[in-house]
């Protein structure tokens, strides 16, 4: 048996743990070394009950809050009285929305855990698309919901230069951030 080496085409560009803040952003991390991106994010608690993770670009070191963002998820759901699906979204959103607004903040739930990936943010002639995966129970403790979905935003076809994550409410009481660059 033989094991290759560690590829060097899924690297990690930056990780940081939230304590207390209002959003967590990744700014000036993407270069032409890596076409596309990766975020991990580890159980991210709210300080607020009953809140959502929302994305928003970056450009020049600043969020891009243009109602200009498309989004759409599907969500699956298990409660004490069975499973479900649905459909969340935004069509004219100054965001976008990963995970609907009732997530738990309690600490044992172990929050939202979610990844994000990011489509060649450098290219100039397309408009900029994510797609994300989301995994959280909500704030009556009593349905866990997973989330996955895609957006889009149509301003300018502009590279990005970063992504910013923040709850619809309060701060960002813990977890852990990590940005990857993939060749």
């Amino acid at each position: 048996m033989s094991f290759s080496s560690v590829s060097s085409d899924y690297v990690l560009l930056a990780s940081t743990d939230a304590s207390s803040s209002a959003s967590v952003s990744f700014d000036g991390y993407y270069s032409s070394t890596y076409k596309n991106y990766q975020i991990i994010i580890s159980y991210a608690i709210p300080a607020t009950n009953a809140t959502g993770i929302r994305i928003r670009f970056r450009r020049s070191n600043a969020d891009v809050t243009s109602s200009d963002y498309k989004n759409a998820g599907v969500v699956g759901l298990v409660s004490n009285t069975g499973a479900d699906f649905g459909s969340n979204g935004l069509w004219s959103g100054t965001y976008i929305n990963t995970d609907g607004s009732n997530q738990s903040n309690s600490t044992t739930w172990g929050g939202a855990s979610l990844v994000v990936n990011i489509y060649n943010p450098l290219n100039t002639a397309s408009y900029k698309k994510i797609s994300y995966t989301t995994a959280y129970i909500s704030n009556g403790l009593e349905t866990y919901y997973s989330n996955s979905g895609s957006a889009i935003l149509i301003d300018a076809t502009t590279a990005l230069s970063g992504i910013t994550f923040y709850y619809t409410s309060g701060n960002i009481a813990s977890g852990n951030f990590k940005l990857y660059g993939i060749k």
